[in-house]
Order: structure tokens, then sequence, then C-alpha cells
């Protein structure tokens, strides 16, 4: 695995998107579709949270 792959399962573990830290060891395996894109959208909320107007 490379140290790409562990720093973003690193991060997605700290910003609390994974709650099990043992996928940490399995960042090599395939998982479902909608796992992914679960935690995508998550990542994405987190790093540039929706933004309002101000009219």
């Amino acid at each position: 695995m490379n140290a790409k792959k562990s720093a973003l399962g690193q991060r997605a573990l700290d910003l609390g998107l994974l709650k099990d830290p043992q996928w940490l060891d399995r960042l090599d395996e395939e998982v479902p579709l909608w796992v992914v894109l679960e935690i995508a959208f998550r990542l994405m909320d987190t790093m540039d949270p929706p933004t309002t107007s101000y009219d």
C-alpha cells in the first residue's frame, strides 16, 4: 500500500468518515461503490462546506 492511500485513510479516520480503524489495513481491497461515494461526499462537505448567500 502506498503512502497516499495510507494518508487518505488516516485523514478519513480522523474526520470520522471511517468508523472502524481496521479499514486502514484493508485500503487495497475492493469496496462497494456506495461506500466510496459516501466517503467522497462526506469528505467534500467537510473540506468545502456549502456556502449560503448573503442576500
